[in-house]
C-alpha cells in the first residue's frame, strides 16, 4: 500500500468516525502517514543528492581527463594487440597552451552550475525537478524536491492545499525555500 492509499483510508476513517474516536486513533494514523511521507521524501532527496555528488565527481573527472588528453591522447590498442601511443610531432606550444587555457577558463562556469543558488534566481518555470533547501522553525536544515510553474513552487503548494483541506489553519502558500539547485542529468543506462 502506498502513501496515497493510506491518505485516502485515513480520510475515510476520519469521516466515518468523526466525533466517535475517543482514543484518538485517527490522529495517530494521520501522524503515522505524515511521518511516512516525510521519510519517503528524505529518501528521495538523499537519492538525488547522491546522484548529484556522483555527477559532480564524473564532471570533474571528465574535465581533468579532457585537459590531460589535450596534451597526451589516450593509447589505442589495435585488433592484433599492438598498443599505439600518439604524440604530436613538433606541437605548436601556443596552440596547446591556448586550448588548455580555454578549458581551464570554462571550469568555473561548469562548476557554478552544480552549486546552491539563492531562491530569487530560480526561473519562473522549470521543466525539471530542483533540490530546494531551507531552515525550519526548529533551526534544522531541510531539503526537498520541487519545481516551479508560473512562479509557484508546485510541491509546496500541494502540501499547503493538503494541510488546509484536513483542517489546518494559517497555512502559508509561500514556500520557505532559501536556495535551489538543478539536479544533474540521469546517469547513462
Amino acid at each position: 500500500m502506498n502513501t496515497k492509499d493510506l491518505q485516502q483510508r485515513l480520510r475515510e476513517f476520519h469521516e466515518t468516525y468523526r466525533g466517535i474516536d475517543d482514543l484518538g486513533y485517527s490522529g495517530l494514523m494521520y501522524q503515522a502517514v505524515e511521518a511516512l511521507e516525510r521519510l519517503e521524501r528524505i529518501v528521495e532527496v538523499q537519492r538525488y543528492e547522491a546522484a548529484r555528488a556522483q555527477a559532480q565527481v564524473s564532471n570533474a573527472v571528465a574535465l581533468l581527463t579532457g585537459i590531460h588528453s589535450l596534451l597526451y591522447p589516450a593509447p589505442i590498442t589495435t585488433p592484433d594487440g599492438r598498443t599505439m601511443v600518439f604524440r604530436p610531432k613538433d606541437p605548436d606550444p601556443h596552440e596547446v597552451l591556448q586550448e588548455l587555457s580555454d578549458r581551464i577558463r570554462a571550469l568555473p562556469e561548469k562548476l557554478a552550475a552544480l552549486q546552491w543558488h539563492p531562491i530569487e534566481t530560480a526561473p519562473e518555470n522549470m521543466d525539471a525537478l530542483a533540490v530546494v533547501r531551507w531552515v525550519d522553525k526548529d533551526g534544522q536544515e531541510q531539503h526537498d524536491l520541487d519545481h516551479k510553474e508560473d512562479g509557484c513552487w508546485q510541491r509546496w503548494h500541494d502540501h499547503a492545499e493538503h494541510a488546509e483541506v484536513i483542517g489546518g489553519w494559517g497555512v502559508s502558500y509561500t514556500a520557505p525555500y532559501t536556495h535551489w539547485m538543478l539536479l544533474p542529468p540521469p546517469p547513462a543506462a
